[in-house]
């Protein structure tokens, strides 16, 4: 009914195929957080590794383990379960000693670091997400190196991946169903993740139509600009040489929203292709806002920093790289191989 996972590419559809996530082991992630941990303080940050979970699942192992509450517990972000990762999980355990903090661990995951904090770690709270990953069984060795090049250039559209829409499209289901059709979920955490695919879906129909029109990386007559590593948002009326610089620097890319209520900041061409993009959910649009949801603006563009490969074989290809916080390493090989 969805359909989330045919988005126009920013090259072309990728002449090779391959495989990914053949083991867990060949998709790597390791969080970096967005500050330093003081050594102190009331909460226990504990660095985990974990196969063959999600983060949930690591949660509940954690919290049976200490005895404590699942609420004492938060994290940054959600990770994947078929993956190896690392990620920071924060105990508030205020004038608690937890002895030997760094030797627990359970079916699935173990603790490989731990630091005191002042401050509880919050949703979003990460610098980045470091990747690690082997193609195998490739084709077309040309067309991917080409691809690679383009992409350290000029990075990719930032779509959020198909997991952010659940399995087979079942988030955008709730969504839908919650949205218009007077569904109730009483579950805070369940809502919230339905109005985020909601949002997301609507965020990709927006970068799809701006794919398509191949501008998706340039600056339109009255597009919202964002900050590279920040949220600070701001509307032009033309572009002009210096935003055109600051765009091929990386240091500004264009924006569309995450809906909600408040004020539209695009205008003229950009919202014309918003608008269209649209059409077709304006209801959905005006119950999200009806949710009292904020209105948020994402990047349009995917810088894939810090991005090398090395060919093992003819056939299989490692790739490291580093991406902000929330976005995803499946738009990056999307853009490389049909999978």
């Amino acid at each position: 009914m969805f359909d989330f996972n045919s988005y126009p590419f920013a090259y072309g559809k990728p002449k090779a195929s391959g495989l990914l996530k053949t083991s867990v082991e060949d998709f790597k992630v390791d969080e970096v957080l967005g500050f330093e941990l003081t050594g102190e303080g009331e909460h226990l940050f504990l660095r985990i590794e974990k196969e063959g979970l999600n983060t949930e699942e690591v949660v509940k192992a954690l919290a049976t383990t200490l005895g404590k509450s699942e609420k004492s517990i938060s994290y940054a972000g959600l990770k994947d379960r078929q993956a190896l990762t690392t990620q920071w999980l924060c105990v508030h355990c205020p004038g608690e000693e937890i002895e030997e903090a760094n030797l627990l661990q359970g079916q699935g995951w173990r603790v490989i670091e731990s630091r005191r904090h002042l401050k509880k770690l919050k949703t979003g709270a990460l610098a980045a997400n470091e990747f690690r990953l082997i193609l195998r069984e490739l084709s077309e060795k040309f067309d991917v190196e080409e691809r690679l090049e383009q992409i350290k250039l000029t990075g990719v559209p930032n779509y959020f991946g198909p997991q952010r829409f659940g399995y087979e499209g079942q988030n955008l289901l709730k969504a839908q169903s919650v949205l218009l059709g007077g569904g109730k979920v009483k579950n805070r955490f369940l809502r919230g993740i339905y109005y985020s695919a909601a949002r997301s879906f609507l965020f990709n129909k927006i970068l799809a139509e701006r794919v398509e029109a191949k501008n998706w990386d340039k600056a339109l007559s009255g597009d919202v600009m964002q900050l590279a590593g920040s949220n600070s948002i701001f509307s032009i009326e033309l572009p002009d040489e210096m935003i055109a610089t600051r765009l091929q620097n990386f240091d500004l890319s264009p924006a569309a929203p995450l809906w909600g209520k408040g004020q539209e900041r695009a205008s003229l061409e950009a919202l014309n292709l918003q608008e269209l993009a649209l059409a077709d959910y304006k209801p959905w649009c005006e119950a999200l806002e009806h949710k009292d949801l904020e209105r948020a603006y994402r990047s349009l563009r995917l810088q894939v920093e810090e991005l090398t490969w090395a060919w093992k074989d003819d056939k299989t290809l490692n790739l490291k790289f580093r991406l902000v916080a929330g976005s995803y390493a499946t738009t990056v090989v999307r853009e490389l191989i049909n999978t």
